[in-house]
């Protein structure tokens, strides 16, 4: 069973797209299960894109599967008052200016900073 990372969605919190997974990640064949498994090395790093519609809190919870040579537990660990600010609203073609790359990104301070 692959991890599973669920948020409780609402009017105040969408998510964007499926979470991403990085670190150091390797796959290879397990005798146990007789397949290529995708496994983490040390640490797993899962990303998942969101757009909070005002400053709230979110809950969810992450699944996963551990498995030694003679059982596997697939235990929940649950995600809870995870605190997210408002999104900045997307700004004015005239707040933007232009990086080196070409890329336009919003100008200093237009975030209230």
């Amino acid at each position: 069973m692959p991890t599973s990372i669920t948020f409780e969605e609402g009017k105040h919190f969408k998510l964007n797209g499926k979470a991403k997974e990085s670190g150091n990640k390797f796959t290879k064949y397990d005798n146990v299960f007789g397949m290529n498994l995708t496994k983490f090395s040390g640490k797993a790093i899962f990303t998942q894109r969101g757009r909070p519609m005002r400053a709230c809190r979110i809950s969810g919870y992450v699944t996963f599967m551990v498995c030694n040579d003679e059982m596997c537990r697939r235990p929940r660990m649950p995600i809870s008052n995870l605190a997210l600010p408002a999104a900045a609203a997307k700004p004015p073609p005239t707040a933007q200016k232009r990086r080196k790359n070409g890329d336009a990104c919003p100008a200093p301070g237009y975030y209230g900073r």
